[in-house]
């Protein structure tokens, strides 16, 4: 064929792959893989990703921890490293600038629920080759496929580039101007009684409430039926739609600490939308560090 003359010819990755995609894959060994697990639990799960990964995974998969890949400087659950941090510890995964990266979630209640973060901070870091493994270790246990048990492998470390991509990311004084200027929609996926603040937040600490002039899209109706896979793009332009949200306009994501947000930019990605940038302390900075009038409560 043609790309043989051209053996660095590398064609572009989708941003979400399937189980029977990704089994034929490791069945032929294709060493341009890097699968992740990027499992992430809320406290009140009282689970334990990595000890979870440690005991059962997609054979040759590594670990990626949200919490510790994180600025520990700030009192901000699992804020971006800056690109030193991020290069060394993916480089140490096992990643080079070359390979495919697919991340994935073990998460028994929804199939996929943080690995679209790393999926997001792979692309804030410059590395475009990540797809979200679609339905995650739930439906790839349910079909029966290979499982890794017991002490996983070393890999050997690559060297990582990082190239940082500011318009990816947003912060606090940004997300400020932004309400004043109203050049970006705001998109929340917070449940709807997270949203409306009838219901409080995880975080006992944080008042409840959303930002003003956000819409609401709960990172779930990005789901189907079954809370598995991702709505076909078709089904996904039609939720979001119905919902308000623009998609020939730009927005911003954001929820309660900057991990489903990324989900909402993966789905609007998948609709061709794919610069949505997240707003990086979401609500648990939001409502700390905003006044009472930018809190926004259904009963106010």
């Amino acid at each position: 064929g043609v790309s043989s003359c051209n053996a660095m010819y590398r064609p572009g990755v989708t941003a979400l792959v399937s189980t029977s995609w990704l089994h034929a894959q490791l069945k032929n060994s294709l060493k341009e893989i890097r699968l992740l697990d990027a499992s992430w639990h809320m406290k009140y799960t009282k689970r334990n990703a990595k000890e979870e990964y440690l005991k059962s995974r997609i054979p040759t998969a590594g670990f990626f921890d949200i919490d510790a890949v994180a600025d520990q400087s700030v009192n901000l659950p699992h804020m971006l490293p800056d690109s030193g941090q991020f290069q060394t510890e993916i480089g140490n995964l096992g990643v080079s600038n070359s390979h495919h990266v697919v991340v994935y979630d073990n998460n028994q209640e929804v199939g996929i629920f943080s690995a679209p973060r790393l999926w997001w901070t792979l692309r804030v870091f410059g590395h475009d080759r990540v797809s979200v493994l679609d339905g995650g270790f739930a439906k790839w246990q349910k079909e029966g496929l290979p499982i890794e048990t017991g002490q996983p492998q070393t890999v050997k470390g690559r060297v990582f580039k990082a190239s940082f991509r500011p318009w990816l990311v947003r912060n606090f004084d940004e997300m400020q101007s932004n309400i004043s200027n109203q050049m970006h929609q705001i998109v929340d996926a917070r449940s709807r009684g997270r949203f409306e603040g009838t219901e409080p937040e995880p975080r006992s600490e944080i008042p409840s409430g959303h930002m003003p002039n956000s819409i609401n899209v709960h990172y779930q109706d990005c789901l189907d039926n079954s809370r598995e896979v991702i709505k076909t793009p078709e089904e996904l332009k039609i939720m979001f739609q119905s919902s308000g949200v623009d998609l020939s306009k730009p927005f911003i994501a954001t929820c309660g600490s900057g991990i489903t947000a990324a989900m909402l930019a993966l789905s609007a990605y998948t609709c061709g939308q794919s610069e949505v940038p997240v707003y990086d302390g979401s609500w648990t900075e939001w409502g700390q560090r905003a006044s009472k009038s930018q809190r926004i409560r259904k009963d106010d």
